[in-house]
Parts: structure tokens; C-alpha cells; sequence
């Protein structure tokens, strides 16, 4: 499959270069190098290529008239550019030049799993929000009708989303079923508008003037 990809585009780009009015010529000296290349390709990374301990590299499929019978292959990676540089470095006969590539690939293979996994902790121990989404939270639930004031606000991680807790404070004079009108708009709004939410789970207290609004972070 991959090799047809591959010469479906080099095809593609051949005409390609016939419709945009390149000489001929050009586009067929382009087919033929995108040709050599992608013969390289399928000799050099098959599953009948074995690894050359002696030459410090990988040989090639047809190593005589007939397909080979091989317990293991040798598995490269063409499309990076330091393992390239090992690999010809390495027929070339600078054989140190191929455990430079692997160190330079463990170098980048190391950076990118401390790029991943960073994020990845967070959501492990149940990392607290950014404060730009605890203000949209609050900001959303402040302007549903009927909400006075937000006593308390807990934001907790669920994997990739989020489950919202939050206290509100409503006139104390509605009813029980106004105040939970009020209370179910506020959760249909913040799971509306703030993204990756799971869940909302609303608590309604009495508004008083004097009371301390406390914004309780579950860290």
C-alpha cells in the first residue's frame, strides 16, 4: 500500500508539472529520480532487508536471484534526517556517524515523551484549571437570571473534561421551584458554553449581602 502511495504521486507530480507548463523534460527527469528513490525505498526497508553487523548497516532485499529466507529484518527510517545522515554515513564507511544518528534519536525520542507526559500528570492528579477557565465559569453563571452571587466554585479534571460545582446565592423570598429553575439554567448554560464540561452540579443558598463569597479551588 505504501509503495502504491508512493507511485501514485510520483505520477501525480509528473502531470502536475505538465499542467503548470514545465519543459517536458523537466518532468520526466523528475519521475525518474522520484522512481530511483522509491526503488531504494522498497530495497532497503522491506521485511526481507537484514541488518550488516560487519558494515554497520542495513543491506538490501535482493541480495542474490531470489527472494531471501530471513528470521529477523533491519527496520529504517529514511524520512528523518539524522537517521539518513547515520545511514549513509555508515555505507559510506564513517561507521561512527550511525551512533551519533541513535543518540540524536534518543535525544529527540526523550524530549517528546517529557512533552507528552507533563500535560498528562496534571490530569492525573486532578490539577486545578487554568484561572482563565474558573473566570469564565464564574463570569457565564453571574449572568443567568436570577443568580445574585456565587458563594463557592469547585472545578475538578475528569480525564480531558471537567465537572463544575458550584454554590449560587438567589433572593431568598423565591420558592423552592424557583430557585431550582434558576438552578437548572445555570447548569444548562455553563454545559452550553464551556467547553469539555461533563457534568455541572448546582447547589442554592440564600443571597445575603454581607456574605463573604468564598471561591473554594479543589487543587
Amino acid at each position: 500500500m505504501a509503495l502504491g502511495t508512493f507511485l501514485k504521486h510520483t505520477r501525480a507530480a509528473r502531470e502536475a508539472m505538465r499542467a503548470e507548463g514545465y519543459p517536458p523534460e523537466w518532468a520526466e527527469a523528475l519521475s525518474a529520480y522520484l522512481a530511483c528513490v522509491i526503488s531504494k525505498v522498497a530495497n532497503y526497508n522491506s521485511t526481507l532487508a537484514k541488518w550488516q553487523p560487519t558494515g554497520n548497516k542495513a543491506g538490501n532485499t535482493f541480495t542474490h536471484w531470489a527472494l531471501p529466507m530471513v528470521w529477523d529484518f533491519a527496520e529504517n527510517n529514511p524520512l528523518r534526517s539524522c537517521c539518513s545522515s547515520g545511514h549513509t554515513g555508515a555505507r559510506l564507511a564513517f561507521w561512527y556517524l550511525d551512533p551519533i544518528a541513535g543518540l540524536a534519536v534518543s535525544v529527540l525520542i526523550v524530549k517528546m515523551s517529557i512533552t507528552l507526559l507533563r500535560p498528562n500528570i496534571g490530569i492525573l492528579m486532578d490539577e486545578r484549571p487554568d484561572t482563565v477557565i474558573l473566570d469564565e465559569i464564574t463570569a457565564i453563571a453571574q449572568k443567568v437570571l436570577g443568580v445574585r452571587a456565587i458563594d463557592s466554585l469547585r472545578v475538578h479534571r475528569r480525564g480531558s473534561t471537567f465537572t463544575v460545582d458550584v454554590e449560587i446565592a438567589v433572593d431568598s423570598g423565591l420558592t423552592v421551584e424557583q430557585g431550582h429553575q434558576v438552578a437548572s439554567e445555570v447548569k444548562r448554560t455553563l454545559l452550553s458554553k464551556i467547553q469539555y464540561t461533563q457534568d455541572v452540579v448546582v447547589h442554592v443558598n440564600p443571597y445575603r449581602p454581607m456574605r463573604i463569597c468564598n471561591f473554594a479551588i479543589r487543587k
